[in-house]
């Protein structure tokens, strides 16, 4: 796929519903200027356009938590539904109080669009915010999720041309795959998710067996569609000839590359892990402490564990990813450096990083006292001149969120 600067063209016409329900998709695309400038001017019209289109749903979108809530690092988690029926031992979503009986989320995807466009965090098109499904449900779970995720993508793709990114422990089949191969701004990157081979049924019961996942994502593959192997989470006590095994098996299946998660655990996650046998003592030695909470979710100490597995997937021939918004990054030809496991893709790709640029996106988002912009490496300090007056803690943050979006580099402003 073209890099970022070539990817500066977005749908600046709503898909109506009328035209959807018929599955004809007009959309016209203008070419932008390369500056990241005109292309948020642009983005930011986008929006105001689908608002415009969608008075009437503006209420209802506007209470739902998609309309405000900040991107997590691998972007916005867009949830097709809530709650998962696979029963992962290592699973924190029941921990967070979402059902073991999933529902398809009670948003359409005209309101879905809405909410994304009410969000001040949230920068449509190619080059903007990376959006990831699958965070707190599996979303190709049941025939009404399945049709749900697709249904999302194809108006979140159709219409604002965000980079979309899906992570599955499910094998729904052909039809899946070729409408994932056929989305209206090109395929989603696709993360296949396995923890064990041998130790599956106890730890993944619900889940569709390891081949028949990594079958799936061959099936992907042979269509277009970019796979990556996200062997997440590592688990302390599965044997690492296990481990070794999967990625054996994963190569000669055609994957080359993969991510390494890491375990979080919450209370309950612990006594699950216990109950299934999981040698507890090698768990509770990488454990910082102990979570405060039921809800709360505690990393444990992975390094030297997932540098002993690093060190079999390279042997093996893998590419390691960092992080899944890196996967994201990679597949659609773009580069971000707004962490420091960048820089990601091919530095460059990475956004045109101009000061006078940079001084003109913060006037369009309001910010009218900037007295110096200061990039060092991946982060770019903004200096705003204290004759501006307070803003508020959230304001800050929408800015810092949105510039970091559009220059793939962490922005922090300062007063100065």
């Amino acid at each position: 796929m073209a890099p970022y600067l070539a990817l500066a063209s977005i749908a600046i016409s709503i898909i109506s519903i009328h035209s959807f329900k018929n599955k004809s998709v007009p959309h016209r695309c203008q070419d932008l200027e390369t500056r990241p400038s005109t292309y948020l001017s642009n983005a930011l019209e986008i929006k105001q356009k689908i608002l415009e289109e969608h008075k009437g749903l503006i209420g209802k979108a506007r209470k739902d938590h998609h309309s405000r809530r900040k991107p997590i690092p691998c972007g916005m988690t867009v949830h097709p539904a809530i709650g998962c029926s696979f029963g992962c031992l290592y699973c924190y979503v029941p921990d967070m109080g979402f059902p073991l009986k999933p529902q398809p989320y009670p948003l359409e995807p005209e309101e879905m669009l809405v909410a994304l466009a009410l969000n001040p965090y949230f920068l449509p098109g190619p080059a903007g915010t990376l959006v990831a499904f699958g965070s707190v449900t599996e979303p190709f779970m049941t025939h009404h999720i399945i049709n749900k995720t697709l249904r999302y993508m194809r108006f979140i793709g159709g219409v604002m041309g965000n980079p979309l990114q899906v992570s599955t422990k499910a094998a729904p089949g052909e039809r899946v795959a070729e409408e994932l191969s056929s989305l209206p701004n090109g395929p989603p990157s696709v993360l296949i998710s396995v923890a064990t081979y041998s130790m599956q049924r106890t730890l993944e019961p619900g889940a569709a067996s390891v081949d028949d996942r990594l079958r799936w994502g061959q099936l992907l593959m042979k269509r277009g569609v970019p796979v990556t192997l996200f062997l997440r989470p590592i688990i302390p006590g599965v044997p690492l000839d296990d481990l070794s095994y999967l990625l054996e098996k994963a190569w000669s299946m055609g994957y080359r590359r993969v991510i390494l998660g890491s375990l979080r655990v919450t209370m309950g996650i612990l006594r699950r892990l216990k109950a299934a046998g999981i040698p507890y003592e090698e768990i509770a030695a990488r454990l910082p402490r102990r979570p405060a909470n039921p809800r709360e979710q505690i990393t444990l100490r992975m390094g030297d564990l997932k540098q002993t597995v690093a060190y079999t997937a390279v042997k093996t021939g893998f590419n390691i990813l960092p992080a899944s918004c890196s996967a994201n990054v990679v597949d659609h030809g773009q580069s971000c450096w707004a962490c420091n496991l960048g820089p990601c893709g091919n530095p460059k790709h990475l956004p045109k990083l101009d000061v006078d640029d940079v001084m003109k996106s913060a006037e369009i988002l309001g910010l009218k006292c900037v007295k110096d912009v200061s990039p060092r490496n991946g982060e770019v300090t903004v200096l705003v001149n204290d004759g501006c007056g307070k803003f508020s803690r959230k304001r800050r943050d929408v800015l810092e969120t949105i510039l970091t979006t559009l220059y793939r580099r962490r922005f922090l402003l300062r007063i100065s």
